[in-house]
């Protein structure tokens, strides 16, 4: 994956948004794993693949089954290189949901749209 790497503000930045998506989804009720900054915790594999994914926020409804997905990005990070994670959290049955900063909106969209991938809504701050 050619994910750029953030710069630390913008790390921070990106950490500050998983935790804010955490709290508002758990007090929603909704069971909640996380992967802030480059910690691999709380892996996702897709019916039928054998690799497992580590999406920022996703969270599990009925046993184990996760029924949405949601990417953080920042800036840096919205662009061709975050096309594949895209791809995988889009997988399956799982609401995906992005989550990106304003100025960044127009450029998802596009991205979203070439390379069909289903967003399920645009979370922007």
């Amino acid at each position: 994956m050619t994910h750029i790497k953030r710069q630390p503000i913008e790390q921070n930045l990106h950490d500050t948004m998983i935790k804010l998506l955490d709290k508002t989804l758990t007090a929603e009720g909704k069971k909640v794993k996380t992967n802030e900054g480059s910690t691999k915790l709380n892996g996702v594999k897709n019916e039928g693949d054998t690799e497992v994914y580590y999406p920022d926020v996703f969270v599990v409804g009925i046993g184990t089954k996760v029924v949405e997905i949601y990417e953080v990005e920042t800036e840096a990070t919205v662009n061709e290189g975050s096309i594949e994670q895209w791809k995988k959290s889009s997988e399956d049955t799982a609401k995906f949901f992005l989550v990106i900063p304003k100025e960044s909106l127009k450029t998802a969209k596009e991205l979203v749209e070439k390379h069909k991938i289903p967003v399920k809504e645009y979370l922007v701050f």
